[in-house]
Formats: structure tokens, C-alpha cells, sequence
């Protein structure tokens, strides 16, 4: 939410320590970057520390928590290492609709690239209603309802009809629609 206060210009008080980096593998036709990830968080500070039990690494600095993520495919929820960066990633579902035409930011010092504000927010209407702590549903239907004011519609529309739901995914989207008053004509076809 903090990049897109920079790109759409809205105010937004963040609440949170995490930093999830996303990875998206074998989509670009450039030479894939290779880099000791693991080593360059080690490098600045931030100090790794992997959970025994389910694998999942995380990188700490105070108050702050980096981790990354990746898409599940075929419901398989087993951490991956991914050996090109040498980080553990956690598979998450939904997650490659984050990758749908992204846009870019151009900060003082850096340019990133981000979640297009419309595949956030679809993004997130399916996934506040599969989160089993109420803060965290909390939290996703406030930034949707946020977000729902800066988004253009027609390309929610095309981007959200892009893509197969199934039937329980179509319930917990009418579920955050009615939530946050969001007509879910755009969403739904």
C-alpha cells in the first residue's frame, strides 16, 4: 500500500512489519537474473530464520519481516527453495493474478514494479474471505475499499472476466463485494 499511496496519491497508514516479494518463474525472455538473495538481506542486516517445522524462511530486522512468495500450482503448499536466489518461497493461491499487467513506480532512488491497483484489489476480494484471523480480513477489505476508489473499472472488469473462478472462489468474492458495498457486476460476469 505504500507504493501505490506514490502512485495513486492517496494517504494510507500502514500497520504492518512484513515485506513479501513475489516470484513469478519462466514468463520473462530476458536472461534470468541470478542472486544470492540470501546473502544480500545477510549483507544489510536482516537476520534468516527458518520456521523447523514447515521450512518457511524469513529475514528480520527489528520490527520487520521479509519474506517471499510464489504462485501455487496443483495445490501444492510445500515451501520451495528457489535455488537461482537461494530463498525458501512460500506457494500461495491467487498469487500469478498479481502478475497481470503490472505497473511501474518511480520513486526518488528506485524504480519497482508492482501489482497493477486493479489485480490487487481483485487479488484481495478472494482472498479476505480465506483468511482465518478477522484482523487480516479486516485489513484486506479496508484496502480494497481504498483502493476501490482509484481503480478503473473497465479494466477490473476485463482482467477479473480473464480469469476461470470456480464456485466457492465466486461465493467469497460476492462475500467481500457486499462487505465493502462494491457492485460485483464488475467482478463477476
Amino acid at each position: 500500500m505504500l507504493f501505490y499511496q506514490e502512485a495513486l496519491g492517496f494517504r494510507y497508514v500502514l500497520r504492518t512489519g512484513d515485506i513479501d516479494f513475489a516470484i513469478i518463474q519462466g514468463v520473462s525472455k530476458k536472461p534470468e537474473l541470478v542472486a544470492d538473495l540470501e546473502a544480500q538481506l545477510v549483507e544489510v542486516g536482516l537476520e534468516p530464520v527458518i520456521d523447523r517445522t514447515t521450512g518457511l524462511q524469513k529475514f528480520l530486522l527489528d520490527l520487520y519481516e521479509v519474506e517471499f512468495l510464489i504462485p501455487r500450482t496443483g495445490g501444492r503448499d510445500n515451501i520451495q527453495l528457489i535455488k537461482k536466489y537461494n530463498v525458501n518461497a512460500q506457494p500461495l493461491p491467487f498469487l500469478d493474478i498479481l502478475f497481470i499487467d503490472p505497473i511501474t513506480v518511480c520513486l526518488p532512488d528506485s524504480t519497482i514494479r508492482i501489482p497493477r491497483p486493479e489485480a490487487l484489489f481483485f487479488h484481495k476480494m478472494i482472498i479476505a474471505q480465506r483468511r482465518k484471523k478477522e484482523t487480516k480480513k479486516y485489513k484486506d477489505l479496508e484496502q480494497c475499499q481504498l483502493l476501490a476508489e482509484h481503480i478503473d473499472h473497465a479494466t477490473l472488469k476485463t482482467l477479473a472476466h480473464g480469469y476461470k473462478l470456480g464456485r466457492s472462489t465466486i461465493k467469497m468474492i460476492r462475500q467481500s463485494c457486499a462487505a465493502i458495498g462494491f457492485a460485483e457486476g464488475t467482478l463477476l460476469p
